[in-house]
Parts: C-alpha cells; sequence; structure tokens
C-alpha cells in the first residue's frame, strides 16, 4: 500500500510541475525580456538573433522557475487529494502525514538537484552568451561601440590605466586603446595607443599597431612605433576577456560556483578593491545552493496548505503559491540586501529563509496530523 502511495503522490505532483515551469517561465519572459526584445525587432534586429537571444533567456528562467513550480505541484497535488478525500482514506489507513510526506520530500529534494546541476552546467553558458548577443545587437542599434575601462594593479597598488573606445565582449578584442603607466613614485613615465589589443588562444594580450611614449631621465617624451608586439610586461594584463564580460554583468548566472569562488579570491587579494563588490559576489555565490533547496522547502510547505475540509479550483492553488513565492522572496532579497551591505552574513542571508520556511512546514504538518 506505502508503494502505490508513493506512485499515486508522484504521478499527481509531476504533471502540475510542468504546468507550473511552463505558466511561470512565461510570466517571467513577459515581465522580464518581451518589452526589450519588441523594441529590438522595432529597431531592424534580424527576427533569427531576437529568437537567438530570447533562447538564451529560457534557461536562466527556467533555473528559477523550477523551485516555484514545486510549490505549485504540491499544491495542486494535495489540493487534489483533499478534494477527492484520498487524504482522509491515507489517514484512516493509519498513515501520517510525516509518511505522506516522504514522496513530496523526495520530488523536491530531486527538483533541487535538478535546478542546481541546471545553474552549474547550462545556466552560465547560456547567460554569458546572452550578454554577448545583446551587446553586440546594442552596438547595431545604437551604431557606437561599448567603451571600456581598467584599472590596472600590482601588488594592490594602482600603476595604470587602460580606456578602450570599443570592445567585443566575445573576444575580449579592444579597440582605439588609450592608457597610462605610473612609475614607483605615483607619477604617469608612459603613455600609450593601441589601435587594437586582442587576446591569443594561448592566453596573452597582443598589440596590434600602435604608439608609445616614455619619459626620459630629462622629461621629454621618447616616441615609439608599434607593430604586433607583446604590451610592456610591466603592464601586468592579468586579466581574461571572461573577466571584461564579468564586469557588464549584474547578476551571478553567467558564472559557476567554482568561478564565482575564484572572482571572490582574487577580489579579496586586492586591498584595494570595493568591498560591496565582494559581498555581491558572495550573496551570489551561496545563492547558488539556497536558490536550488528553496523547492523542497516550497514541496514540504505546498502540501499541507493544500489539505482543508472544503473543496479548492486550481485558482486557488495557483494564487495560494504566489502568494507564497512572493513573501519568500521578499524576505530573501530582504536579508540579500543586508548582506550586501555587510550587516548579515552573506552565507546567513541565503540559508535563513529556508530555514524559517522548514521550520513553517514542520508547524503546517504537525497542525495537520493532530
Amino acid at each position: 500500500m506505502i508503494r502505490l502511495l508513493d506512485r499515486l503522490v508522484y504521478r499527481e505532483l509531476f504533471g502540475p510541475w510542468v504546468f507550473g515551469v511552463a505558466m511561470f517561465t512565461t510570466v517571467l519572459m513577459a515581465g522580464t525580456y518581451l518589452f526589450r526584445l519588441t523594441n529590438y525587432l522595432i529597431d531592424g534586429i534580424p527576427l533569427a538573433t531576437i529568437l537567438h537571444l530570447t533562447l538564451l533567456y529560457i534557461p536562466g528562467l527556467l533555473a528559477k522557475t523550477f523551485a516555484m513550480s514545486s510549490l505549485l505541484a504540491s499544491l495542486l497535488a494535495f489540493a487534489r487529494l483533499s478534494n477527492d478525500s484520498e487524504v482522509i482514506a491515507m489517514q484512516a489507513a493509519g498513515v501520517s502525514m510525516l509518511r505522506a510526506m516522504t514522496p513530496v520530500a523526495v520530488f523536491g529534494f530531486g527538483v533541487s538537484a535538478l535546478t542546481f546541476a541546471f545553474g552549474e552546467f547550462i545556466v552560465p553558458k547560456a547567460s554569458y552568451d546572452a550578454v554577448v548577443v545583446q551587446s553586440e545587437v546594442l552596438k547595431e542599434v545604437r551604431q557606437a561601440g561599448r567603451p571600456y575601462y581598467q584599472p590596472l594593479y600590482v601588488d594592490g597598488e594602482l600603476r595604470g590605466i587602460l580606456a578602450a573606445r570599443d570592445v567585443d565582449l566575445r573576444t575580449g578584442t579592444m579597440k582605439d586603446v588609450l592608457g597610462a603607466w605610473y612609475g614607483p613614485e605615483g607619477n604617469a613615465n608612459r603613455y600609450f595607443f593601441f589601435e587594437e589589443l586582442y587576446y591569443t588562444e594561448d592566453g596573452k594580450w597582443m598589440v596590434r599597431n600602435g604608439e608609445s611614449w616614455e619619459r626620459s631621465k630629462d622629461g621629454n617624451l621618447i616616441r615609439t612605433v608599434l607593430g604586433t608586439v607583446e604590451p610592456p610586461k610591466e603592464m601586468a594584463l592579468t586579466f581574461t576577456p571572461r573577466e571584461i564580460t564579468a564586469a557588464s554583468l549584474r547578476d551571478t548566472d553567467s558564472f559557476s560556483m567554482a568561478e564565482l569562488r575564484e572572482q571572490i579570491h582574487a577580489l579579496k587579494e586586492n586591498p584595494r578593491m570595493d568591498p560591496k563588490q565582494i559581498k555581491d559576489l558572495e550573496v551570489g555565490f551561496w545563492s547558488k545552493i539556497s536558490i536550488p533547496l528553496s523547492a523542497l522547502v516550497f514541496a514540504l510547505v505546498g502540501a499541507p496548505v493544500a489539505i482543508r475540509r472544503v473543496r479548492q479550483s486550481v485558482g486557488v492553488g495557483i494564487a495560494t503559491s504566489i502568494v507564497i513565492i512572493f513573501l519568500y522572496y521578499m524576505l530573501f532579497n530582504y536579508l540579500n540586501i543586508l548582506a550586501k551591505g555587510g550587516r548579515l552574513d552573506p552565507a546567513l542571508s541565503a540559508f535563513l529563509p529556508l530555514v524559517a520556511g522548514l521550520v513553517a512546514a514542520a508547524i503546517l504538518m504537525w497542525n495537520k496530523n493532530r
């Protein structure tokens, strides 16, 4: 009987979960990207490019809607079981609420694992490509380049600046590069102009056509014409095209946890780096775990909420799921803001909503089991 019960619950959960993924993804796509994509189409961007960009946006949305949909699935599944008195039949047969929640927990954990794997192996590549394609679209719409600025540090000391009229986020190639290099005493002792600064397949920067002016001991500037050469070694061009794109990102979807860890470590080694930027990345790092685990919490909360003595419609389940999701992410975002401001530990801000959700689920299940 127990195995039949588990199969029944799994079957009831799967259909609404698929429906929830489709519904929430459509709503988020319409609310987040539809207006932007419509404007691109009006501006004359080819339909194929619009469709390509749309497909690149979808994985990032799915990584968020997988968890949301586990709540809707749990609500609709147990509302149906409750409406048909199957929950009463389970309790009459001696099945406790805790045992009835076992397949719900397994399903929620499975969605969590799927969300985590999706966010680690599929979303970063798609989100990165979306940033690159969107940058190319904006260049075509505005008929202008993408300016780029990069400070150059050596052992935590600002030693130079780099500015480019345009940068290709796909390859990292910079056009019309201007810059200056400072000596140990802090005075600019070298200026340069490169027509192009590009990144090679073997992982180093190269200059194509340019000039440099170096200040001599008597104060005169000595001009040197450059062909295709390596930039001066003391310029410390240690960043990569990936890091150039990272500077253009507003969220951490384009990075896996390993990449975020590397970014955080590199920033912490620079004593002049803004602590807020480090906090932003740390919040994103822990969210890579907490957001997938919210699928488990949502599933455990939704089932006892749906068990009622009165019959419920699908609309009630959808409305309830939206309210719970709104409250959960309002708390999640509030704690994230505190963490980014340095008033709360980033790991704590990511996991406190999970703890609150699990406590709420335990209380609900205990009340339904009485």
